[in-house]
């Protein structure tokens, strides 16, 4: 998303870079609400209905001034400028506002936001383990 949203191309093409783009994020939307892994890069651990959580979490988690409605509301604001319809100009003013949108919602994701509500997990949730189990010999 990040990639294409930084290099939307020419002017002209920014009908079909939209389209392209807001097709990406449809795929990532509906993984995640389905449930599918996060990105290794955002960090989700905590519950976003603990304000607890985050106490003892140091000064690169927590999120930094995030709450859940923050980001909900980013993520809202980037839904709906990828949805955009009109003509190059729209487009393009539309895909302006999806990248900065999307800078947003990246970096507070990275900096230990909760993940907006159409995505958000079970409080019980834990990141998945990288480490396979193995068989008992």
């Amino acid at each position: 998303m990040g990639r294409m949203l930084a290099r939307p191309g020419l002017t002209p093409y920014a009908v079909r870079r939209l389209r392209y783009t807001d097709t990406a994020f449809g795929i990532l939307d509906a993984l995640l609400r389905s449930g599918a892994p996060v990105p290794e890069y955002w960090i989700v651990e905590a519950d976003p209905e603990d304000p607890e959580a985050y106490a003892d979490a140091g000064p690169d988690a927590g999120g930094g001034n995030h709450t859940l409605d923050s980001v909900t509301c980013t993520y809202d604001a980037l839904s709906e400028a990828l949805r955009e319809t009109g003509g190059v100009a729209a487009c393009a003013a539309a895909l302006r506002v999806a990248r900065e949108e999307w800078e947003c919602l990246d970096s507070a994701l990275c900096e230990g936001a909760p993940l907006p509500e159409p995505w958000a997990r079970p409080s019980a949730w834990t990141r998945p383990s990288r480490v396979m189990d193995r068989p008992m010999p």
